[in-house]
Parts: C-alpha cells; sequence; structure tokens
C-alpha cells in the first residue's frame, strides 16, 4: 500500500515473488508506476489498485485473498 514507483513490489518479483499488488491513489505517480511495470516487463504478475484503500469499500476485492507480505509506505507528510 502506499506503493509509490512500485520499487518495493517490484524487487520481490525479481526475488521470486510469484506476483503483487500496487496500492496508489495519485495519478501522476500511477502513471510512472506502469511504465516502471512493464520496463520490467512484470503486467502478467501484477495488479494496480488506484483507490483510496482506506476506503472500507475499496477493499472487498481483497477480503478472501491471501498474501504472504503487506507493506504500508505512508507518506510521512501530505500537503494541502
Amino acid at each position: 500500500m502506499f506503493s509509490g514507483v512500485g520499487s518495493f513490489g517490484l524487487e520481490c518479483l525479481s526475488r521470486g515473488a510469484e506476483n503483487v499488488v500496487f496500492c496508489e491513489n495519485y495519478p501522476e505517480t500511477v502513471k510512472i508506476l506502469r511504465k516502471n511495470i512493464i520496463n520490467f516487463d512484470c503486467e502478467q504478475k501484477t495488479q494496480i489498485v488506484k483507490e483510496n484503500i482506506f476506503n472500507i469499500k475499496n477493499l472487498k476485492q481483497f477480503y478472501k485473498k491471501k498474501f504472504e507480505l503487506i507493506f504500508l509506505d505512508p507518506p510521512y507528510k501530505e500537503k494541502k
């Protein structure tokens, strides 16, 4: 969650992870994330969730999914 440009998730894939779900809410960051996924040729092993993950209705798709690791890296400070 708060995947940013995907550095951690892409590293996980390079070390054998079966798949990665990236959660990112900022459109400009999602564009870069998508480019990085394409550059690493791992579109088939990734999913991008472009939602506010703190809204419970956006998490319904994950209720029955099992994860080996959930990594959160929220921004330190958000400017308004």
